[in-house]
């Protein structure tokens, strides 16, 4: 079995930890993006109740080069913290976890053909699913971009 992401030594300075920062709509305070963090370093992006979830810049930093990618079925119920996936590296292997219940609604099909595309632009072009949100409430369990970066502090 793959190892957790908190179990990671740590390989990279967490200074340099880079974070995507939500959206906001031209009328107001009101986000039309939300992002938030799992303590197992996976992002998800959510809006109008679908997530878009890869693992953080963070964790591709102390994973170095990304040979593989095994993508969850599109039409799989999955719950919060259930395994999805796999990201194989020169490294390790580590388990993908879901930071949200739903339905996967699509994986991103270039990662079969270029997972490196995770260690060139882990939170953009490198997203791994796409999920509909089962219970938006469980998005209060997540770390805001704060709180991760702190927590990634924390674990040194």
């Amino acid at each position: 079995m793959a190892a957790r992401w908190r179990n990671l030594t740590p390989s990279a300075r967490t200074s340099s930890v880079q974070t995507t920062t939500p959206h906001h709509t031209s009328k107001g305070s009101t986000p039309i993006m939300q992002v938030r963090y799992s303590k197992d370093h996976v992002y998800i992006t959510v809006e109008d109740g679908l997530g878009t979830v890869g693992i953080t810049s963070h964790a591709q930093e102390r994973l170095s080069d990304v040979t593989f990618v095994e993508l969850p079925h599109v039409g799989q119920e999955v719950k919060k913290g259930g395994a999805v996936g796999v990201v194989e590296t020169v490294k390790a292997a580590i388990d993908l976890y879901s930071p949200l219940s739903g339905e996967i609604l699509g994986v991103n099909e270039a990662l079969k053909g270029k997972p490196q595309l995770v260690n060139e632009d882990a939170e953009g072009a490198g997203w791994i699913f796409k999920i509909k949100l089962a219970e938006a409430s469980e998005l209060d369990t997540l770390l805001d971009r704060e709180a991760y970066l702190a927590y990634v502090r924390e674990q040194g």
